[in-house]
């Protein structure tokens, strides 16, 4: 199931305008997504919380990264790309060493759990949907197997919360 949903979404993202869209949302839907929580979280709380709010993101962020990357190093397991000669790689990512679990979904997932903790339930779920979106994206460019952001966005999930 794993490989086989890998290679429909990267076939899916091989054709002009699927490609252009898909390697969009992989690389830059992340950042859109930051974005909306740092502006919802400051229009949306009160200044103490905000800053309580910002704060515990950075804590859990980088819990989650340490523990991702601690995942990569003891799992070693290769992006589809390097294992797989019929998945089409339509971007090189900076190291091709590591891809369970997914750092971009990690990332949003974290957010989308501190939203809900703050009370934003609304930008919880945004940024939730946002978070497979870019996970799923990821696995079409050929970056990421699906259990990759599955795996991300449970480390992000309940490191966050």
């Amino acid at each position: 199931m794993n490989i086989k949903l890998l290679e429909i979404l990267n076939k899916a993202a091989q054709s002009g305008a699927l490609r252009e869209i898909f390697l969009f949302l992989a690389r830059h839907l992340v950042w859109v997504v930051v974005a909306l929580f740092i502006v919802w979280t400051f229009y949306k709380l009160p200044r103490l919380n905000f800053y309580h709010g910002i704060a515990r993101v950075v804590l859990s962020l980088g819990v989650a990264m340490a523990l991702s990357m601690s995942m990569g190093l003891w799992l070693k397991i290769p992006r589809p790309f390097v294992t797989n000669p019929q998945i089409h790689n339509t971007y090189t990512p900076s190291y091709s060493w590591k891809s369970f679990p997914s750092d971009h979904t990690t990332g949003i997932f974290v957010l989308s759990a501190c939203a809900a903790l703050l009370g934003l339930p609304g930008l919880a779920i945004v940024i939730g949907v946002s978070g497979l979106v870019v996970g799923f994206s990821r696995v079409a460019v050929g970056i990421h197997y699906p259990i990759d952001v599955i795996g991300g966005a449970l480390l992000g999930w309940f490191v966050g919360a």
